[in-house]
């Protein structure tokens, strides 16, 4: 629940983004891009972390049953 939340408001963000550069020149656009795929290489990091530790609290719940 919580990396769905997560995800849905980094695509909020992403789509404000992408309308602002819409309207940027081409060097601040490149500058831009490239900040852009470092935001979103982290945040699927960020989103795997969750997954991981989702999966080992699922686990240890289980395992206490």
């Amino acid at each position: 629940m919580l990396a769905k939340r997560i995800h849905t408001e980094f695509n909020k963000i992403a789509d404000a983004k992408r309308t602002r550069l819409q309207r940027l020149p081409f060097e601040t656009l490149a500058k831009e891009t490239i900040t852009a795929k470092i935001v979103e290489d982290t945040m699927s990091i960020v989103l795997c972390i969750l997954k991981i530790h989702w999966a080992f609290i699922s686990s240890e719940f289980l395992n206490t049953l």
